[in-house]
């Protein structure tokens, strides 16, 4: 089964019983979501809706949900026990921050895609930007990532 949500109006979405899911889509944010960054419900229900998808094998996110889980101030992601492929794409904006949470919740992933999000390839980097070195390395990273593709 697949699974895909496309949503720049930020409704609260609840899944359940998505346990037979394979490959999910997830795009939700706008690409100005720093003017409504101090909205923690969207943070939360972004985190909501990732926990309904936390049995997927492959998993999608947009530069705008990126975005969304960069600002968050904490991280309620799900274990990704399944995933295997990650493929994320990135604004150039707070999407880096969450890149070691995402990577440190996916135990089994074998194969990471980094993409730049061509839709907003005017953004320019800026200092919210700068990468923020981990405290820890993420599991996956020394056990079983076999291919990143940037």
């Amino acid at each position: 089964e697949e699974f895909s949500i496309d949503d720049q109006c930020f409704r609260h979405h609840v899944l359940k019983g998505m346990s037979s899911l394979v490959t999910a889509k997830v795009n939700v944010g706008v690409s100005y979501f720093r003017k409504i960054q101090h909205m923690p419900n969207y943070f939360d229900w972004t985190d909501e809706l990732l926990q309904g998808l936390a049995s997927v094998r492959f998993l999608y996110l947009s530069g705008c949900t990126m975005d969304v889980l960069g600002m968050a101030d904490h991280h309620n992601l799900p274990q990704f026990s399944n995933l295997s492929c990650l493929q994320i794409r990135v604004l150039n904006y707070f999407a880096w921050n969450a890149l070691p949470s995402l990577l440190q919740n996916a135990p089994n992933l074998k194969v990471l895609v980094l993409k730049k999000d061509r839709k907003h390839w005017r953004a320019k980097f800026n200092k919210d930007s700068i990468w923020h070195q981990p405290q820890l390395v993420p599991g996956c990273l020394s056990k079983t990532l076999y291919e990143i593709e940037i």
